[in-house]
């Protein structure tokens, strides 16, 4: 066909060998062939060295003659394991021993397809794995080809920063929660100081609202108080006897009706002069001095004085003085 062919190839002693044959042509006649060939064992031996990998080959019993194949193993000083697995016999193999499960699934006549890896173990080794098919030139399926790597290293690695990583997640979270509590513990005692602050602070405007509830409690009492007193000796001073009020330097503020009816003086005329509008000269300046000696001294004064009427009539009267301070 003037292609290159690559595919495996049975040798005669029983081998498996990949071989590739590619036609020369000169003058668009081909006029020979190149033909490589190497054995699948060097091939996986190769592998081994390059991927630091392990391999195990096999080949379909369908495409041997048991007589022919035992024979070509024992001229190459190979052992010959015909029986070994129902379907295929094993042509190569770099470990000792064929790993469980790898063999479990050749003796239950599986034949794996799959390039993606999937994990065995093998003792203490960890091996992923995959498989690739065998076709020789005629494109018809021969066998197998197992490549296991060694990846018992990298999942002792993998588990080591697992580790190393849960750690340090660990001591993170411990760290946060430490961190969190802490937080967490400053905030209950900023509550628990302001709580404290806000009871204080409520109690005392408590006590200074009912403080002033009591003040205003008693100075509304004190006002009714006043006012009552007011209102007797308002009554009081509207009685059958002449008053009058005068401030402390003696001018009259306010008179009665019954001093009006006993002097003939009327508010308007009364109020803003003093007492002396009264006077009826019957007594000398000394009577005057010794009544005010009284009003300073006893805060009080009784006794028979002459006055004079607005009709100019002079009258005598029992008078009665009583001083008025603030304590």
């Amino acid at each position: 066909t003037g292609r290159i062919v690559t595919g495996t190839e049975l040798g005669p002693l029983g081998t498996l060998s990949l071989r590739a044959v590619m036609p020369v042509s000169e003058n668009g006649r081909i006029v020979g062939y190149v033909e490589l060939a190497e054995e699948v064992l060097d091939v996986v031996q190769d592998l081994v060295r390059t991927f630091r990998s392990e391999g195990f080959a096999f080949i379909h019993k369908d495409m041997l003659s048991r007589p022919d194949w035992e024979a070509g193993m024992r001229t190459l000083g190979r052992q010959a394991e015909w029986d070994r697995f129902p379907h295929s016999v094993m042509v190569v193999q770099t470990l000792p021993e064929v790993p469980a499960q790898l063999g479990r699934m050749f003796a239950e006549g599986d034949h794996p397809r799959l390039s993606v890896a999937d994990e065995i173990g093998h003792g203490r080794q960890i091996f992923q794995t995959g498989f690739i098919p065998l076709v020789d030139a005629a494109g018809r399926e021969g066998g197998d080809l197992a490549i296991l790597r060694d990846i018992t290293a990298a999942k002792a690695e993998t588990s080591r920063l697992v580790a190393m990583v849960t750690a340090v997640a660990a001591v993170v979270g411990a760290l946060t929660f430490i961190l969190f509590y802490l937080i967490l513990s400053h905030i209950q005692r900023v509550l628990a100081a302001s709580r404290e602050r806000l009871v204080a602070e409520t109690q005392e405007h408590n006590r200074l609202q009912l403080q002033h509830m009591q003040a205003l409690i008693a100075w509304s009492d004190e006002q009714e108080r006043v006012a009552q007193e007011l209102r007797i000796a308002a009554i009081a001073f509207e009685s059958q006897e002449g008053m009058f009020v005068t401030d402390p330097k003696g001018v009259i503020l306010r008179i009665n009706h019954a001093f009006t009816e006993l002097t003939g003086y009327s508010a308007g005329e009364t109020i803003g002069k003093t007492p002396a509008l009264l006077k009826s000269g019957h007594h000398d300046e000394a009577f005057y001095k010794n009544l005010w000696d009284a009003l300073l001294t006893e805060r009080r004064w009784q006794g028979e004085v002459w006055n004079r009427r607005k009709n100019g009539e002079v009258y005598v009267v029992w008078q009665t003085l009583s001083a008025v301070t603030d304590d």
